[in-house]
């Protein structure tokens, strides 16, 4: 996702107050390569000096036959294929797409690299089309048909295509590539699932079989990245009993019972492969409790929160529950499904008393950017002296 920009976009993150989507990682799409330890590398020297002066058909048809070949493989296979995919968006032939996807995927599915090249095409190519015939044609169809987009499709195809290569990523990547898959796997997760629709987080994605496309009557452009279809007017979700949901982390990505699940073992993951990478992994996760729990968030409803104190309440919440200043570390006031509530989170799932474990490692990196949130946290729930003791 490069692909490792996490520092930067973490640290922006948090300050930004919360975005780990829309391109959460800072994820785009590698520039295109050409192999090195190949045979018939003046072929591929060929293809790639076709690209490079813009002769995109002749190269298109180069790099498939490099494609095509029995010893196409490994990282210079998913080079290949960006490169392919790069040819067919300039060319405007994003019908192709989808047939070629499924006929290289078939001949490299024991590939890792390939896997993980195809799905982060999958996620960045276009996402809109026409049902002509019955049949979704993505990108601009020649005499028209029906707007639609693939958005969920293409999420879920994407997510068919990771959750093949892990075992086989786990066995033979390195830590970088598994940093890699899984940084790209964790940000598949979140498409269209956050800025406003956490709570589809719940869902456990069906990846035995593919949605299909759904109507788009928004014209061209609609439909080409994250957060499509946001619904901004739910809170943070509950369960049957009305409680907030908080998800685990699942022994496997098997194991896991909703798409919050997944994520969540998808950054443990990303995080395993090394220390500053846990960091920033556990800041991700910090991020999405403090954008789904934090005070703050009551803004986003047009909550004011100068409003939910009462300057007479010192230290009695009775006397006033939405009294901020009132607030332990292990309490919040957020807006729920069901409504505005004061409650008590789980240390496991309490973005404050998280930041606060790395704010105490004065060896890490995340430490004053921890004690910055903590500030932040406290002077928004009106409990300065304590903001000015961080």
């Amino acid at each position: 996702m490069s692909r490792l920009l996490i520092t930067a976009v973490a640290l922006t993150v948090f300050l930004a107050g919360y975005s780990w989507t829309t391109d959460p990682w800072g994820q785009n799409l590698p520039a295109a390569t050409h192999g090195s330890s190949v045979s018939r590398l003046d072929d591929r020297d060929q293809a790639q000096k076709l690209q490079d002066e813009g002769n995109w058909k002749e190269a298109l048809d180069a790099w498939l036959v490099l494609l095509r070949r029995a010893d196409s493989s490994g990282a210079t296979a998913a080079g290949d294929w960006r490169n392919v995919v790069q040819c067919l968006g300039s060319l405007q032939r994003y019908h192709e797409f989808d047939p070629l996807l499924e006929e290289m995927v078939r001949s490299h599915a024991d590939q890792w690299q390939f896997l993980h090249a195809a799905a982060e095409t999958v996620n960045h190519v276009e996402h809109y089309g026409f049902i002509v015939a019955g049949e979704y044609e993505r990108g601009q169809a020649r005499g028209g048909g029906e707007w639609a987009n693939s958005v969920e499709r293409d999420r879920t195809r994407a997510l068919q295509l990771l959750g093949q290569a892990i075992p086989l990523v786990q066995e033979t990547g390195n830590a970088e590539d598994k940093a890699t898959f899984f940084q790209t796997l964790a940000a598949t997760l979140e498409i269209n699932r956050f800025y406003g629709n956490e709570w589809r987080l719940q869902e456990l994605t069906a990846l035995d079989s593919l949605p299909d496309v759904e109507d788009s009557s928004g014209g061209y452009g609609y439909g080409r990245g994250y957060g499509w279809g946001v619904d901004n007017s739910r809170g943070a979700p509950v369960d049957e009993n009305g409680q907030p949901v908080f998800y685990e982390i699942p022994e496997s990505w098997e194991k896991s019972a909703s798409d919050g699940q997944r994520w969540r073992w998808a950054l443990k993951e990303y995080g395993k492969t090394s220390d500053h990478l846990d960091l920033q992994a556990r800041w991700a996760y910090i991020s999405f409790l403090d954008q789904q729990f934090g005070v703050a968030s009551l803004a986003n409803w047009g909550i004011v929160l100068s409003g939910l104190s009462d300057e007479t309440v010192q230290d009695d919440p009775a006397a006033n529950s939405m009294a901020l200043k009132t607030l332990g570390d292990q309490e919040t006031i957020a807006r729920l499904a069901t409504g505005v509530q004061r409650f008590d989170l789980p240390a496991a799932h309490n973005p404050i008393l998280l930041a606060a474990e790395i704010a105490s490692g004065t060896e890490s990196t995340y430490a004053p950017v921890s004690i910055e949130y903590l500030a932040r946290v406290y002077a928004d729930r009106q409990q300065f002296a304590r903001a000015a003791q961080q």
